[in-house]
């Protein structure tokens, strides 16, 4: 009777071991499976993205740089001042102070400058200038002023003979320098080819005094 307690204390002492191992062996899984679940739980927590600092940093376009508004300038069209058209007989009268009367031909228009000032053209008649045409140029200060011949002369019309456009000194030496060389060289060139012609001559009429040589010669030595 008196073994029974021992064994009775050994199965106790027995199932306290198992149930601290299996306890032990519990602790270890939960704490391995811990940070898997806290992975899982760091990749299925989605981003929050705040608005308001991504368009707080977001960088604002730059406004476009105000242009100018370009003024429209609309063309001023100027009549002509009635009392300077009909001046007709003035502006000839200006005209044969320069040049006889009878070059001055017909009315070929008129130009406007200003409000009180246009140039009157007329045909010239003048020989040796087709196209060229005779210009008086009339103003007066305000309706009430007289008329004032400013300025007459004779201008190229539309295909008018004119002389051609004026050239340097300089410019001219230098042409004419270039072509005297031009020609210099010319001549030197033919005057090689009339030496070598001549030399080619002179070559030939030596051979055939040598041959008329030779035939007196024989001729001589038959004869004997």
């Amino acid at each position: 009777m008196s073994e029974l307690p021992e064994e009775s204390a050994t199965v106790e002492a027995t199932a306290v071991e198992t149930t601290e191992a299996e306890s032990a062996t519990d602790h270890v899984e939960a704490v391995e499976a811990e940070p898997a679940d806290a992975e899982a739980d760091e990749a299925v927590e989605p981003e929050v993205i705040d608005a308001d600092a991504v368009g707080a940093e977001a960088v604002e376009p730059e406004a476009p740089e105000a242009v100018d508004p370009v003024e429209v300038v609309e063309e001023i069209v100027l009549e002509a001042d009635p009392v300077l058209l009909a001046s007709r007989e003035v502006a000839r009268g200006a005209l044969a102070e320069i040049t006889d009367a009878q070059t001055i031909g017909a009315d070929e228009g008129h130009e406007v400058h200003e409000q009180h000032v246009l140039t009157l053209y007329f045909e010239c008649r003048l020989p040796g200038y087709p196209g060229w045409r005779w210009a008086a140029t009339l103003s007066r200060v305000d309706e009430d002023s007289p008329v004032n011949v400013l300025e007459v002369e004779l201008l190229p019309g539309a295909g008018a003979v004119t002389a051609p456009e004026w050239v340097p000194w300089s410019v001219r030496l230098a042409q004419y320098r270039e072509t005297q060389a031009r020609q210099a060289a010319e001549e030197a060139v033919e005057a090689e080819a009339a030496a070598a012609e001549l030399s080619e001559e002179d070559d030939v009429e030596a051979d055939e005094d040598v041959l008329e040589r030779l035939q007196r010669l024989r001729r001589r030595d038959r004869r004997r």
